[in-house]
Parts: structure tokens; sequence; C-alpha cells
């Protein structure tokens, strides 16, 4: 019954009452209609999680994502109001009092101990602090614990009906998503479907003390005097919040000790004393920790510019004799890090005083049901990123806060996190209620997560600015004094006060106006940071990439199918399939899937008289155009570095089996997008482009100053024999892309080739160029491939290879060549982790 909190620890002492914390989750809950309808009774509960996955795991309805099954369960589950019990026995000794922390309600609840209302909640994204002392039965005896959900949906359908803009979703209309403080993409999006779920998705426990607690520990950016790389000695600013349970209490003489502990062993204290509050329920006391450290060992990095080394900051509350009332301990990065933005529209950032460019994806929730979501799996996707070799994922606006394990992740992988507060494609109110609970959520969030060093920016929204002018011109003066409101006068005093180390960046895309007017032009391409859909929405050839030049792209993307389909999630096969097209929320997508395939591979690649094989040829062919797709525009703008600073594709994870722009299947599976991304988010990059009839061959660095040899064979498609081939001696400075050399086309003799690249050594031996993936041979920088014509114009030969898979036990693989008109690719299962089917 009393366990050991995670983050927040008081210890029994001889001349105090008995502090303990009482955790809540697990198993011993029940969950229940309340209106007693439906026909479902009272069936177990697991918490954390969501009435989704408790009715499912209980049998009482089947799983929502299956089939064509939402509209039934959001009538049957989402438009209801549902009750979480459980009970509990608890004692608190004399002068002390019992708090009940939620850490995560979903979202609109009301909460009771013993029948007796203790508190409310209306906003997901903060923690609950519950004073239930007066409450609680004697000592002995059993308490009940109830927590009731409203139905969010059926509040939002509520509210004024004002013709405010929002992002068109699968329950759109009526939805006004935007009063109510949830996840957005639960009311469904243009990738998801729409289960507005409920329940205790985060931690909840009892905490029963009597002298002040730590609440919170905001660990700063490291600052020294000289440049970062060159210095030995720094300043770790640190802030502490203390909660005080008793506010008439005498605190005089708590002190608060910083004890910091860099990775060489090196243990280094400081130590200030409690001021007297300002306020008797919290107060914030600023420590500076002087640190001595080596920067070669010490200091974190992003991935592929260094290390991750994590320093421990043990933070004690102690009393005037020394005696230890509460602690908090946390794993840091020891780094100083800038966002950079100049007036001609330049923006990137700096680590440790070196640009660095950021490639990675956007992040969007796990699971529309917290009840999946576990912490191995959030680790697993976590590491598919950096497999990827991605060192930057940018938190969506449309979803959740994540889990500590994610950040933790990101710490100990080196992958930098762009964190959007949870406001997306939508015109959001200014009302008193609405931006005090919108404040107290920013701080909650910002003080929770400022000490991860991944954290490198908090980003005000998604696309509100950029939207808001094309889609709500009816009141848009109004709306734009409320979007002001909010984003420029409400969120960025508290992110300040909290975490003055970060910058507040006021919306993505912007041009980085934070503090001025409403800018209507915040989706220019060549300023700030931007989003591109010219090609999907706009329906453009996927080259329209190479027309563009972005300073920094954090949005862009392109459709595939999922294998998961195949799995048993859909009835009917094919894309103009009734099952699949329910499953495609983007305006006529299978439409330009099909477009794509004919277009860029030929008509007759997909056509089988067996259905369910047709449709894994559709599968496969809309994963390499996208893998195609992203791969040409990546390899564009990195080579536009340092001009460009950064790349973020649309999208890493899925919510479902379903067509979306991810790289990674609902289950984790790896598109061939991520084995794309693999080779060009490499550190070096070789690839090409084609300008006024000439084909310039490129080097890209991050990191490195490479010298070495730039050879191509021209590839005969159709007899595997090369045509052409050459070497250029090549040189790439760190951070930057250089042209190696040109060469005029010659289609005529071009028309059944490809061109592979490869970046080496002098002296290296290649016996062949490898496509696509990354050479594993010694002296080999980088490889890569190029189409020179759309794969529907080129005639394949037979495909004969072999190969051997040293696996051993007990790992198993089994391989099998598939070939079709126009191509073919290797399947296999094996027993190795993150992936469970390998092309």
């Amino acid at each position: 019954r009393v366990t050991q909190a995670q983050d927040l620890v008081c210890t029994r002492q001889r001349d105090r009452s008995m502090s303990e914390v009482v955790e809540l989750g697990g198993d011993c809950w029940c969950v229940e209609r309340r209106d007693g309808g439906g026909g479902f009774g009272r069936v177990a509960a697991r918490v954390p999680g969501d009435v989704y996955s408790d009715l499912e795991r209980a049998g009482a309805v089947p799983d929502p994502l299956v089939g064509e099954r939402e509209q039934w369960a959001v009538d049957t589950v989402s438009r209801h109001e549902w009750r979480y019990t459980r009970s509990f026995s608890l004692s608190v000794g004399a002068g002390s009092k019992a708090y009940l922390v939620c850490e995560g309600l979903d979202t609109l609840a009301s909460v009771y101990v013993n029948d007796h209302e203790v508190g409310k909640a209306d906003n997901m994204f903060c923690e609950y602090r519950f004073d239930v002392t007066p409450f609680l039965a004697p000592a002995g005896e059993s308490n009940s614990l109830r927590v009731d959900f409203q139905s969010a949906l059926e509040y939002c359908h509520d509210k004024e009906k004002l013709p405010a803009w929002e992002y068109a979703t699968h329950l759109s209309g009526v939805c006004k998503r935007m009063h109510v403080r949830k996840c957005g993409c639960h009311f469904g999006w243009d990738w998801g479907p729409a289960f507005p779920t409920c329940g205790i998705y985060r931690r909840i426990y009892l905490f029963v003390h009597r002298e002040p607690v730590i609440t919170y520990v905001c660990a700063m950016q490291l600052q020294t005097e000289a440049p970062v790389t060159e210095s030995t000695a720094g300043v770790l600013p640190v802030d502490v919040y203390l909660f005080n349970p008793v506010a008439s209490q005498d605190q005089s003489g708590l002190t608060v000790e910083c004890v910091v502990t860099v990775p060489g062993g090196a243990v280094q204290i400081a130590q200030a004393s409690v001021p007297a509050p300002a306020s008797p329920v919290e107060r914030r006391v600023h420590i500076d920790v002087p640190l001595r450290f080596n920067p070669a060992r010490d200091l974190w990095s992003p991935r592929g510019y260094g290390g991750q080394p994590l320093c421990e900051l043990l933070v004690r509350l102690l009393c005037r004799d020394g005696t230890e009332v509460s602690h908090m301990t946390q794993q840091i990065g020891l780094r100083q890090l800038t966002f950079e933005h100049h007036a001609d529209g330049a923006v990137y950032f700096t680590v440790n005083g070196k640009r660095i460019f950021v490639k990675g994806a956007d992040w969007i929730p796990l699971d529309l049901f917290a009840g999946r979501v576990t912490a191995a799996r959030e680790r697993a996707t976590v590491d598919s990123a950096a497999m990827a070799n991605m060192n930057f994922l940018r938190v969506w606006g449309g979803g959740i806060y994540e889990s500590d394990d994610f950040y933790d992740a990101c710490d100990r992988l080196g992958v930098l996190v762009w964190q959007d507060f949870m406001f997306s494609c939508s015109c959001y109110p200014a009302s008193e209620p609405f931006l005090s609970s919108v404040a107290r959520e920013v701080q909650h969030q910002v003080r929770r997560l400022c000490s991860h060093p991944c954290v490198c920016l908090w980003c005000g929204n998604n696309e509100c600015e950029e939207g808001m002018p094309f889609d709500c011109p009816p009141l848009l003066e109004r709306h734009m004094d409320d979007y002001l409101t909010l984003f420029a006068k409400t969120i960025p005093p508290i992110v300040k006060d909290a975490d003055p180390s970060r910058t507040y960046w006021r919306s993505s895309p912007s041009r980085g106006i934070v503090d001025g007017p409403f800018d209507k032009s915040s989706g220019n391409v060549s300023e700030g940071d931007c989003h591109y859909w010219g090609v999907w929405h706009g329906g453009l050839d996927f080259r329209k990439y190479l027309t563009i030049r972005p300073r920094m792209c954090t949005e862009f993307g392109f459709q595939s199918l999922p294998y998961q389909l195949l799995e048993g999630y859909v009835s009917l096969y094919g894309l103009r399939s009734a099952t699949v097209t329910y499953r495609q929320r983007s305006a006529h997508g299978n439409d330009k899937l099909l477009q794509t395939i004919d277009q860029f591979f030929g008509p007759a690649v997909a056509a089988s008289v067996d259905a369910k094989a047709s449709f894994e040829r559709e599968v496969y062919l809309t994963q390499v155009y996208q893998a195609w797709a992203i791969k040409t525009a990546a390899e564009h703008m990195r080579r536009l570095m340092p001009y460009c600073a950064g790349i973020s594709f649309w999208q890493l994870n899925d919510v479902w089996p379903g067509p979306s722009w991810s790289s990674l299947e609902y289950n984790g599976q790896w598109k061939m997008l991520q084995y794309y991304a693999k080779n060009f988010y490499a550190d070096t990059l070789v690839s090409c482009e084609e300008a006024a009839g000439l084909l310039y061959l490129h080097l890209t660095s991050d990191v490195r100053r490479l010298s070495g040899l730039l050879h191509y064979d021209v590839v005969d498609v159709a007899t595997g024999s090369v045509v052409s081939s050459g070497d250029f001696d090549a040189v790439v400075e760190p951070g930057s892309s250089a042209v190696v050399n040109c060469a005029p086309l010659d289609f005529t003799m071009l028309r059944n080739c490809v061109l592979l690249l490869a970046f080496c050594e002098h002296g290296a031996t290649l016996k062949a160029v490898p496509p696509i993936f990354p050479c594993a041979c010694e002296g080999v920088y980088a490889t890569n491939l190029q189409l020179l014509h759309d794969p529907k114009y080129l005639t394949f030969g037979r495909p004969t290879f072999t190969t051997q898979v040293p696996l051993p036990p007990p790992r198993r693989a089994s391989f099998t060549a598939l070939r079709t008109e126009a191509k073919f690719y290797n399947r296999s299962s094996r027993s190795l982790p993150h992936q469970s089917r390998w092309r």
C-alpha cells in the first residue's frame, strides 16, 4: 500500500509524523456508465488508462480500431458520462495533511472522497492537488474514491456556436474542440479516427505530509564566462519549488541543498536558505551551483555532434538540524543551447557554441488510448528515430505533452525536442476562465520539462497563425485579438519566468514575430520555419520540392499505406474498396495515391486477379513513392546547408493502421521511408540534382571535414551492366554542402539506367556500389541511388542474387524474393527488436 514515489519522496522522521506516498494506480478500479445504461455494468479498470481500453479488456466492446466501428464506438462510449471508483485505507497523523495528487485527468472530472466533492478538473494537461484531509474516514476504516467524467464531446457541442475556425475532422461541424483543454486529435484529424475518450491517464496517488515538500526542480542552462567548450568551470542555475501543506506552520531555518554529480564522479554541492514566503502555499528558491567539469567528457550534445553524458542532480530540503524533509532526483545534461533568429529570416540552433543541422520528424501521440501506451513502446519509438539518424523530434500541438519516459529517452539518445504547446489549427477563446486554465497548464508543463536537455524550444501553437486568415475571415479581427491575448500576452511571460533559458516561438510556422502584431504572412517559406504542403495538398509532382528554399522546414509529407492493413483491420482490399476508403481522412487521398502509382510506376503495375495480392502491391508502391518523395525533399534541403538549417517531415508515428504520412506503422514497424531516412539523414550525404541539362554531384557533411573520392556508376537495370563510371576528388567542410562536379546528361544513353554514388576514402576498394542503404565497408562514407527516369520507363531484368545473413541462435530469419512486372523486394520475419518485418 505504501510505496516510494518515483519523483517525490518524503522520509520518516523520529520527531515528526510519518510522511508517506500511497499509490492509487493499478487494477483495483472499476468503471461504469453513470446512467447505468449500455448494458456494461461495472467492469474492472486499470489506472493509468482510459475507458475504451478498460471496456475492451473486459470484453464489453471489441477493438475500436478494427473494421468500421468508429461511429458506433463514439455513440456508445464517447457521448456518455463514466464513473471510476475504488477504495483505500489511510491513517493521517496529528498536524499532517493528506493530498490527492492527480497528474492527468482526461478531462472534465469531478473528484469525490467518501461522497464529498474534493475538487474538479477541466484541463487534461494540468496536475491537480486536492486536500482530502477533512473527508477521510477514521483510521482503520475504508475510504471510497470516485472520479466522474463528463463527456467532452457533449460539452463541446453545448458551447456557443460562433463561426470560429477549426481544422476539419471526422466529427467536424459542431465539434468545437477548442473549448476544452483536451488532446485535439481525440476528435479526429486528417490521419486518424475520432475517439474522444476519458479516464485517469497519468499517475494518481495520496501524499500525506506535514513539512514542506519539493514539487518541481528546474535546472537551467549551464553558464560560463568563456566559450563552454573552452571552459572547465561554470554555474548551473536551479529553481526549486516548495509546497507547504500547513500555511501557519513556522518554517524558519529550512535549507535547500543541491548536489550535482558529473559523469566523471566529482560531487559539487550548493545550499540556499528558504526565504520568507510570498505565498503561504508555494515558494521558489533559486540556487546557483558552481560546477567544475571536463568539456570533452561532460557536455551534452545532440546525436551526431557529441555524446550524451547525464549528471545526477539531487535536491534536498533540510531542517535546521540537517534532517532531510524532502528530496527529488533528476538526470540532467550540461549544455548551452540557443535558437538564433536573424532579420533576413535565417533561423538555426546552436549547441555548445556550434551551429547544428536538425534532422527529424513530427511526433503525434503514440495512441489515442492511454491504456495501450507503455514506457517500452515510447522508448522503442524514440529508438527507431535515433536508429534512422534523427536528432530532432517536433512534438505536435494537437496531441499531448508526453510522459517523462519519452523525454528521458530523448535525453539518453541525443534527440532534440521542439515542444509545441497543445494548440493546433483553431481559433481559441480568450475568456478569463480559459486563460487561467491555460496559465496553470503552461506553468506546470514548463516546470515539469525544463530540466530535460533535449527540450530545445517552446512553441505557442501549430498552424493557428497561418491558418486563421484563410479559414475565418468573417470574424478575423476578433479572433486575431483573442489570438494575441493568448499567445503574445498570456503564455510568453509564464515561459520566461519559469524558463528564461529557452526561446519562445509564437507559432509553427512563423517568421519569428513574438511580441508584435498578428502575422498574416507567417507561412512564408523563406523566413523562419515553414510548413510546405504544395506537393500533397496542392497535388504537385514531388519534384516541386526542388524549387523551394526554406530556412527550416518543420512540416512536409506524402502519404502511404501500412502493411498492417493486411492483418485483419479491413474486410475488403484495394484503394477503391469501401473499407480502405473509410480509413482515408485526407480529402481525395486514395485518388491521389492511385494517381501517383499510375504516373510513377505505370497503370499496369498494381493489376492482379487476387484482391489481397493486388492490395499488397498497392501498399508497397505507395511506400516506395512516399520514400522517394521525402528523400528528394530532404536531400535537396540538406544541399541548401547552411542556408537551410533543419528538416522535420510529417510524420514519424501513427495512431491506427490507415493511410497517413507516417514513416512508422501503428505497431512500430518501419515503412520504407524510415529506411530511406537512415540514409538521407546520415551525417555524410552524397547526392545529385539535375539543372538545365546538367547533373550536379553534391557532398554534404554535418560535422566532419572529409576528403576522398566520389565514385559513380551508371547501371543498366535490365542487364546489371555498368554503362559508365568515373571518379572525382572531393572535399567537404563541416556544416556545409559542396558541388563536386557536373556533367551533361545524355538521356538517350541513360534511358534504362540508374545512377549509383559512393563517397569513400582514397584507396578504398569498391567491389560494387550498394544501392540506397549505407555501405558498411570500411572507408566508405556514404552511398546513394538516383533515378534518372520514372520507374514506368524502366525495363527490369529478372532479379537473381545470393546473400548470407549471420544470425546466431536463437534468432532466425527467412527470406523470399518476389518479382512483379516492375519491381522486386525482400520480405522477412525475424525475432529482432522494434520491427516485425523487414523489406
